[in-house]
């Protein structure tokens, strides 16, 4: 029998990004291993039966749902292990090397440089929250793609994407969009596509954010200042292919 049969492959972002949910899931629940997870699941099920001898039905109905919780992480535990990490050049995509990607940066940084400066400015007047969190992690793999040396430590990364997880958890935050926008952000974090991770990170920050209320802050000043501009200066308006003198006094 070959040593692959039975083995699937996996791209090693995708295969980190599960190992990270199934540790989370194991965290969550103040497990250390999956030897605890499997006493837990049996010593579950035993209650259950007890439960049910006794006429507590209702009790037995919790804890069900309880155990197909613990079961479904058993389930990723089972899959996680049957999975073979890879590295993987998705089709169409083409490995480039950095020094050719380089070579089209400078058009751009200026403007990537100012979005940059703006992006630490916001995360100035922020309290510490979960999309404060995703900021700060943007910001680092906006650097990272810039060619700043600052942008590639791990440690960073690692430490505030479980700060990341644990303020979505205190907030409360957890739907399926965020969910899945944040399994998003760990397989591109760990699949080292910094692109992708800016990606990803931009859509969880939608999900937080639906207004992004300090670029509307922004846009209003930007709107008061040519307010200003034209104050007390005469306008040509044209309408219908007329023009009108307007005094905007």
């Amino acid at each position: 029998m070959s040593s692959t049969e039975g083995t699937r492959f996996v791209s090693s972002g995708s295969h980190e990004a599960l190992n990270i949910e199934l540790n989370d899931g194991l965290r969550d629940r103040e497990l250390d291993s999956l030897e605890e997870l499997l006493t837990l699941i049996a010593d579950t099920k035993r209650e259950i039966a007890q439960l049910k001898l006794k006429g507590r039905e209702k009790t037995a109905k919790e804890k069900e749902v309880t155990l197909g919780d613990l079961e479904k992480l058993q389930s990723l535990a089972e899959q996680v292990k049957s999975l073979k990490p890879v590295n993987i050049v998705e089709p169409g995509e083409t490995a480039v090397p950095k020094s050719a990607s380089n070579e089209k940066m400078p058009a751009h940084k200026n403007k990537k440089e100012l979005y940059l400066e703006t992006l630490r400015e916001d995360l100035a007047t922020m309290p510490s929250c979960a999309e404060k969190t995703t900021m700060e992690l943007l910001l680092h793999y906006e650097r990272e793609l810039l060619g700043d040396p600052m942008g590639s430590q791990k440690e960073t990364v690692s430490a505030l994407l479980q700060k990341l997880h644990d303020q979505i958890k205190e907030q409360e935050l957890f739907s399926n969009d965020i969910r899945i926008s944040l399994q998003d952000v760990k397989a591109a974090v760990y699949g080292s596509n910094s692109e992708s991770a800016v990606e990803a990170l931009g859509e969880l920050l939608k999900t937080f954010r639906p207004l992004h209320i300090q670029e509307l802050k922004r846009l209003v000043e930007k709107t008061k200042e040519a307010a200003e501009l034209i104050r007390g200066k005469e306008i040509i308006l044209l309408i219908g292919g007329t023009a009108h003198v307007a005094d905007n006094g």
